[in-house]
């Protein structure tokens, strides 16, 4: 009986099988040492996207799962090997008791006198041979089937448990992501409300009232002003309000206007008409700034003559002053000027603003960068 079982292992397809099978193998030991190298390079980088790190969370999930059925194959392999050398055995026997069974009919046929005997001599010898055989191979199949059932259960329930797994660190990994995103969005929204908030606050900014100073000398003295301005000056007539009077700390009297109404033409006569022409002046915000990279040579009068040229015209009230040159023999030039003549040379000039003062050397202008100096401008009697 032994001579009747065929050996699997010598067919070629069986040979193909386990050659794939170590091709596999291999496959899947390369496919672990270029994870083990990406997460490693991710540990490094810690500006990798959250894709990548997601895909190869789930790439070593698959080598995983991979390998587990790669070493669950081996067994079963083993399982499928014996089934079909078992099969092949029965097969063998079942033709020879086919070929026992049709010699014995012939003797029957030629022999009618002991051929019945023959048969039943036969029948009752290979009979409880064949049901041992029958009850082995289904004995061997139903434990296969239960085996087999068992190890399917089992991977079931592992990769549900690696599901469960993958789904909770995506859960999470989303949580945090989310997270994120919040914090980031909350603080983009304080970053703008905070600038909205400055916004409103520079508009609402107190400006700086309108204000006429008036000289006071001993001819003229701060009481003497005071009741000129309170039997002459009617802010009601004019259209205009008065804030405060206050004592300057040169002891002129300076009158301060509200904010929502200016000086107007018929208030100004009225206060000169009251104490004299000559002594009201306008009280106007002042602002300095700088001009860089003025060559060393360039005169005060030169910087004077072009930022005039920019405003239009002359100013009484401009004042330049130079520092000393620099390594680069540049100078630098502070300028002092109304508080409106600046933020035109600042703001109505275009960026950068330019002036052209001609050098003493060359025949030609030289361009000046005009920045601001003090952000706040400074009141002084014009």
């Amino acid at each position: 009986m032994n001579s009747g079982v065929v050996d699997v292992s010598q067919y070629s397809s069986w040979k193909e099988i386990l050659l794939l099978e170590e091709v596999n193998r291999e496959s899947l030991a390369n496919m672990r040492k270029e994870i083990q190298r990406m997460l490693a390079t991710t540990k490094q980088q810690k500006t990798v996207s959250m894709t990548i790190k997601d895909g190869l969370v789930l790439l070593v999930e698959l080598h995983d799962v991979l390998s587990a059925n790669l070493k669950k194959k081996g067994p079963l392999m083993e399982i499928l090997k014996t089934e079909v050398e078992q099969s092949t055995r029965w097969s063998k026997l079942g033709k020879e008791d086919k070929l026992i069974n049709k010699s014995e009919e012939e003797e029957m046929e030629t022999d009618s006198e002991g051929s019945s005997q023959t048969v039943t001599d036969s029948d009752s010898l290979n009979a409880p041979h064949k049901l041992r055989f029958r009850k082995d191979k289904k004995d061997l199949s139903k434990e296969a089937q239960r085996k087999a059932a068992r190890e399917a259960e089992r991977e079931a329930d592992r990769l549900k448990r690696i599901q469960k797994q993958a789904e909770a660190e995506k859960r999470k990994k989303e949580a945090e992501r989310n997270k994120r995103e919040e914090e980031a969005k909350q603080r983009t929204e304080r970053d703008k409300r905070r600038k909205q908030a400055d916004t409103i606050n520079r508009k609402k900014r107190r400006k700086r009232p309108q204000a006429l100073v008036i000289k006071v000398s001993e001819t003229l003295p701060y009481a003497e002003v005071l009741r000129k301005l309170k039997l002459s000056v009617k802010p009601a007539d004019t259209n205009t309000e008065i804030r405060a009077i206050r004592k300057t700390m040169g002891g002129d009297v300076m009158l301060e206007m509200e904010p929502s109404c200016g000086i107007t033409e018929s208030f100004r006569k009225s206060v000169e008409d009251a104490v004299g022409g000559g002594l009201v002046k306008d009280l106007k915000p002042r602002a300095s700034l700088e001009i860089r990279d003025i060559d060393s040579l360039t005169p005060a009068d030169e910087v004077r003559a072009g930022i005039e040229r920019k405003l239009g015209g002359p100013r009484e009230d401009l004042t330049v002053n130079l520092t000393a040159p620099n390594g680069r023999q540049q100078i630098l030039a502070i300028v002092y000027l109304a508080g409106g003549d600046a933020e035109k040379l600042v703001k109505g000039l275009g960026r950068p603003n330019i002036i052209n003062a001609p050098s003493p050397i060359e025949a030609k202008e030289e361009p000046k960068d005009i920045r601001p100096h003090e952000e706040e401008a400074q009141q002084q009697p014009g």
